[in-house]
Formats: structure tokens, sequence, C-alpha cells
């Protein structure tokens, strides 16, 4: 140590001892954090956390409008502590909105006041709590799987990489009509959660050709855009409820052939026919409310919990005739027709009663079937254009409108 304090003096340099750590250690101070080497984490000094949780109670506790300067201190104090907390940066990104909102509103004046948004009071809390609680790695972990996604204006798609696990889907009307930025963020989001829905504690690294989304996942939000922001922060709360650990790197767009190739490659998405809410509620009114959906997607499902056909970010399991249909009290099914006689035949073997819908053919081989298991009279389902509907392309008419007539009962094997 002697010998390099004598060479930096030599060249010039100002050595402060007081400020020197001479003894070598696994744990140092450095500008307000602790250094520790040994466990590989950076965290707050005790000091400096107490003060940020001192701030934001303060801040937290204050009724009515709030001098924008106070608010702009807080604000500082979180950015100070990015190095060593982690998730810092998604949980400040509130209060800086509200901040810059208010200041824009006030003629860019420090001395206007505010008022915090409930989220903005919400994060305060977060930081009260997890300040001295979340130290941020000195140097992440190997990924433990890289999930490739993609978005196109037609669908999304996400990838394992090395192995065949895709998940694919289509944009509803109104979601095709966002801006590109913001669907590859979503399909982040919904390949994540179609594909790591079973994960916890372990590393994912996104692979994604879109810059934006890219800079939005690895900074945990961003100002420019408030609705980027929010699919950010609801991504990043979805991997910390299952403890999952999330980075990202830019893959150029020719290198992403297969993500690419599931967003924009959609095999019977046409025959994901939804049945008209108003025409599923005089079925619920008069048949019974459902527990589970068994033939359903993330656009058209009719309950809260679903079964899909394919990996599905929403979707309790795939492929309902893998699981066990006895659990459920009611089930709903609107199946594609060609599997109406195997759903009846899983309703008798799973002694089960289910709300089926089902096209009136009686010369069709499964309708004898049909009438044995019937426990209620059919109700006519009242039929026009919009009560089959594409979730993708509302504008598109059944082909077998307006021959079509649908029916709704309960069937069951229970004598």
């Amino acid at each position: 140590m002697a010998e390099t304090g004598a060479l930096l003096r030599s060249l010039g340099f100002t050595i402060h001892e007081s400020k020197c750590v001479t003894t070598p250690t696994q744990v140092a101070k450095f500008l307000g954090f602790l250094l520790n080497s040994k466990d590989m984490i950076i965290s707050m000094i005790p000091e400096k956390a107490a003060i940020i949780k001192s701030k934001c109670h303060n801040l937290a506790q204050r009724e009515g409008p709030t001098p924008i300067r106070d608010v702009a201190s807080v604000v500082g104090l979180m950015v100070s502590a990015f190095e060593g907390v982690q998730y810092a940066p998604l949980f400040y990104r509130s209060l800086e909105n509200d901040k810059t909102y208010a200041l824009k509103s006030n003629g860019w004046d420090l001395e206007g006041k505010m008022t915090l948004s409930p989220l903005a009071k919400q994060d305060l809390s977060w930081w009260i709590t997890n300040v001295d609680q979340l130290p941020k790695a000195i140097m992440p972990k190997p990924p433990d799987l890289t999930l490739m996604s993609d978005s196109s204006l037609k669908g999304w798609g996400g990838v394992i990489e090395g192995t065949s696990c895709v998940a694919r889907g289509r944009w509803s009307h109104q979601e095709s009509q966002l801006h590109i930025n913001l669907l590859e963020l979503k399909a982040i989001l919904l390949a994540l959660q179609a594909l790591c829905n079973h994960m916890h504690n372990c590393h994912i690294k996104i692979l994604c050709d879109n810059t934006t989304a890219v800079s939005y996942i690895r900074n945990m939000g961003g100002t420019k855009s408030s609705s980027c922001n929010d699919i950010t922060r609801e991504i990043f709360m979805w991997c910390i409820d299952r403890k999952l650990t999330l980075s990202i790197s830019h893959l150029p767009g020719k290198l992403n052939t297969e993500a690419d190739r599931a967003s924009r490659e959609f095999h019977n998405s046409n025959t994901e026919w939804s049945l008209d809410q108003t025409a599923f509620n005089e079925l619920k009114s008069k048949l019974g409310e459902p527990d589970v959906d068994m033939f359903a997607s993330r656009l058209n499902h009719k309950t809260p919990h679903y079964i899909a056909w394919r990996p599905d970010p929403g979707a309790v399991a795939i492929d309902a005739f893998t699981i066990d249909w006895s659990k459920y009290n009611l089930i709903y099914c609107f199946p594609p027709f060609s599997l109406i006689g195997k759903v009846l035949q899983f309703i008798q073997e799973s002694k089960t009663t289910a709300i089926l819908v089902y096209p009136h053919w009686p010369t069709q081989f499964w309708y004898p079937h049909l009438l044995q298991l019937m426990k209620s009279p059919p109700v006519k389902i009242k039929m026009h254009k919009r009560t089959l509907t594409l979730p993708h392309q509302p504008e598109e008419v059944h082909p077998l409108f307006p021959k079509l007539q649908l029916h709704g009962c309960l069937v069951s094997s229970h004598l």
C-alpha cells in the first residue's frame, strides 16, 4: 500500500487518508453503499437507507397538495439509491412522472403544488419497506433460459431458445391499432405468461428485435410513453411475484426468425368464434354460472378460468382433453363443431355437468347421445350477424349465417 501511495503522489494525485481503506476487507463503504465482495452484492449503508425511509414516510403521510420541490428531493434520493436497491428504477417512475406532469402544469416552477397519485403513494410504501431489504447483485447469475419474442401487427409470438416450446396468438382488433413499440412489450408479457408461468426462482433472458422495448425493460420503465411504462411495470410485477429475474438483449430482426414466424403464422385462428356476451349472459341466467370455459383463448374466454388448446397467457391448463373435468361443478363448452361427439363422451365419462352450446343438427351422429345426456330444455340462441364474432376480425360474419341455429343446454351423466 505504501508503494502504491507513493506512486500515486509522484504522479500528482492527492490522497485523502481519511477516505482510504488500507486494510483488505470483503465489505467496504463507498459513496453511501456497502460493497460486499463475499456475497457479491451492493446495499445501502444503514444511515442513508434510514434517511430515504424517513423522507418517503413524511411525504406519504402528507394530506393535500405537496410542494413540488419536496417531491423532487425525494425523487433525487431514490435515484441516488439505484445501484444498491433491486428494482429501485421500477418503483420511482410513478413519483417521477407525477412530478414532471406537475412541473409542466405549473410552468416549471418548483414552488408549485402537486397531488400524489395513488400509485405514487403505493410506491412510497414499497421504498419504506424495501430500501434496506433488497440489495442489488454485482454480477447477475447466468440465465436459466432464453426467451425470444416478437410482434407484428397481426399477432405476437414467443419461443424458448433451443426447444420446441412456442406460443403465439392474434391481437384483438383494438390491440392491433396500438403502436408497435407497445405491442412488442405486450408480446414479451404474453410470451412470459404463456411459456414461463410455471417457473420460479430463475433468471430469464429476453431476446427482442425492438430497441424501444429493450430500453424500457433494461431501464425498468421510461418517462416518454406512459403506456409503455405501464406495460413494463406489469411485466416486472408479474416476474417479482414468481421471484423471476429478467434481463434483455437486442437481437437483430434478421436473426429473430422463429419468434417472427410465430407472430405472423396462425393455424386455425379463423375457427375461434366467440359467442356474443348478451347471449352468454342469457345462458347463465337460465342454466347457471360455470366455473371454467373448456375451449377458449385469451381473446374469447367467457369465464375468468379457462382452458386453451395451445400455450396461452391466461389459461389455467392446456388441452381440455388432458385434464380431469370432474373437479368442476359446472363447465362451459362451446367446442369446434367437429369435437362435439368427443366432448359428449368426456362429459359422460367424467360424470360432470356442462353448459353445452351446439348447432341444431339432428342428423349428426352425436345428436342421439346429446339427447340422452340432456338435463334441461334447450335454450334457443337468437342469431344475428354479431352473435358469433372473431376477436381479431370483428367485422367477419360466420360462414354458416343465417342458416346456423345454435342451442344451449345442460348436459350431464348424473341421473
